[in-house]
């Protein structure tokens, strides 16, 4: 990308520049781009805004993902545990840094511990999380919401306002007060909130460039830990007063997720602890044991009582007709997300389309006409006119064959009533299919990134082929909105019904960071995710869209 000088927006706070003027110092020092703070102001920040009554979630990220979006900063950095678990439209999560110091430290005025702390004793914490293990631990201690940035609220503690507070280690850490008298919790006592003491980098999804850059700072094993920590989030549809907590480590050559949920009003608390082998392990499989706890936790009698159960969504990438998909998920219960990847386009090819009429209206027995997809049919006969196309068709020394139930419909609409289907719904199939037949010659309307094996198995079985491209396929131009949500893990099941849709998506996303079940229809389109690398894939056993939701709500489908 062009060198220039980056802008970085951030909160005012000294944590938040501290934060921020730390990662534009390491894309500094990785890729050679100078980074200049800008400085915006959040509802957060307002000291006559109700901080415990947000009007949006994310009260210190809103606005600035809002100045990200109007163009007026290039990227911005957030505090990874405050932000929403829902992705924003328009925005990526580029790179994840190191994580710091995840646990939680008490620090009081008399450098006492928790256990020391006198019966009475004022705590202070606006957290859901840590307000119920301190209820937990002590319950006869006083606990009150507090606010301010750290430093104010070490000064509320030295002034008497409160007896002790409970910080994140790694905020202390940053800002240079890691030496200030405090007591840290185990893990066993308080589970740090998901993802806390790491850092999210974040820019516009369209900066493809610029997302490239800021991946050179990303940390892996802290993607993969993080990852499974914010799983359980989504997957108990966890809200800011929800009291979650998780924490993710690698050891012993296992990847380990411990999760607590604890009611607010109650003594109350669930914990949950899995792994899976850290070798072979990705950022899908660590999405996956995440909502595998969640899951788990949500089938206790607290995680009724508290927990949201969790709407899962697909994602259908197709140009157009997604309609009946879309029927079947939202029928299930899924919630549908419709971005095309692909334009599909008429070709215009006035030449070609009179060819293959005339091969029609001429045609002897033994001619077939072959339908591999139902834009096929539209755009030939949009090109010659559809009562031309009805007539030719009419033909009655024609046989039909197509390569799927969709395209077999398309081609049955218009008056067809035979067509030959393969017993597998691709090219290899279908031409075994039609050749066992013994045709003399096969005329083929085509998109211009037609696979060439039914073609060339036509050809070489010494039979005519008279094929002619009527329409073009091409990635759209634009970053999807959807591609933020594919990328953090928020799209459960994406739909790929042809090897091109796979193509496009992995234009604007590496197929190794899909952590979407995969779901295809047909042999090519698998052996085309296979070979692009999406870690989890499924195929449909038909391509109906019934057979569709069978597929991924099967109970042996993980």
């Amino acid at each position: 990308m062009p060198s220039r000088t980056l802008k970085l927006g951030t909160r005012g706070s000294l944590l938040a520049t501290t934060q921020s003027g730390m990662i534009a110092d390491q894309i500094q020092t990785t890729t050679g781009l100078a980074s200049e703070l800008v400085f915006i102001k959040t509802e957060g920040d307002n000291p006559s805004s109700n901080l415990f009554a947000p009007k949006r979630p994310g009260v210190f990220v809103s606005a600035l993902r809002d100045a990200l979006l109007a163009g007026e900063v290039d990227y911005i950095v957030h505090s990874f545990k405050d932000l929403p678990s829902a992705p924003m439209p328009g925005i990526t999560l580029a790179a994840i840094p190191r994580r710091e110091d995840h646990r939680d430290i008490l620090i009081s005025r008399d450098n006492q511990t928790l256990s020391e702390l006198a019966t009475g004793a004022v705590v202070g914490t606006s957290s859901p999380r840590r307000a119920a293990r301190i209820r937990h631990l002590r319950p006869d201690l006083e606990i009150k919401p507090i606010r301010g940035n750290i430093d104010t609220r070490l000064k509320k503690v030295q002034d008497g306002d409160f007896d002790a507070t409970i910080l994140a280690a790694a905020g202390l850490n940053r800002i240079g007060l890691g030496e200030v008298n405090k007591w840290f919790f185990t893990d066993a006592e308080l589970l740090p909130a998901p993802a806390q003491g790491a850092l999210a980098i974040e820019c516009r999804s369209g900066d493809l460039d610029l997302i490239a850059e800021l991946q050179k700072v990303n940390h892996a094993e802290t993607e993969l830990i993080v990852t499974a920590e914010r799983a359980v989030l989504r997957g108990i549809s966890a809200s800011c007063t929800t009291a979650i907590g998780a924490h993710a480590e690698l050891t012993d050559g296992r990847l380990t997720l411990t999760a607590e949920l604890s009611d607010n009003e109650t003594d109350w608390h669930e914990r949950v602890s899995l792994s899976l082998d850290a070798a072979s392990s990705n950022k899908a499989q660590s999405l996956a044991l995440g909502l595998e706890i969640a899951e788990q936790l949500m089938q206790t009698e607290l995680g009724q009582k508290i927990g949201t159960p969790r709407e899962k969504s697909v994602l259908l990438v197709r140009a157009t007709d997604n309609e009946l998909d879309e029927a079947a998920f939202k029928s299930a219960g899924f919630k549908v997300v419709c971005d095309p990847y692909l334009k599909i386009s008429k070709f215009n090819n006035p030449a070609g389309v009179d060819r293959m009429l005339e091969a029609l209206r001429s045609a002897e027995p033994g001619t077939w006409l072959v339908i591999t997809s139902i834009n096929s049919v539209r755009f030939f006969a949009e090109q010659i006119g559809i009562d031309n196309f009805k007539a030719a068709i009419s033909n009655p020394n024609l046989k039909f064959a197509a390569i799927g139930e969709r395209s077999a419909a398309e081609i049955k609409s218009l008056g067809v009533q035979e067509v030959l289907l393969a017993e597998d719904s691709n090219a290899g199939a279908l031409s075994t299919a039609i050749l066992k037949h013994m045709p003399k010659q096969v005329i083929l309307p085509a998109s211009n990134i037609a696979m060439k094996t039914l073609q060339d198995a036509v050809v070489t079985s010494g039979v005519e082929l008279i094929t002619e491209v009527v329409y073009t396929t091409e990635t759209v131009p634009n970053v999807p909105l959807s591609i933020s949500a594919l990328k953090q893990g928020e799209i459960d099941v994406l739909v790929l019904r042809s090897p091109s849709a796979a193509r496009a998506v992995a234009n604007f996303i590496s197929p190794k960071d899909v952590l979407a079940l995969v779901l295809v229809t047909g042999n090519a389109t698998l052996e085309q995710t296979r070979k692009l690398g999406f870690p989890r894939v499924a195929m449909t056993s038909e391509t109906t869209p019934d057979s569709l939701v069978a597929t991924v709500t099967s109970p042996n489908m993980n």
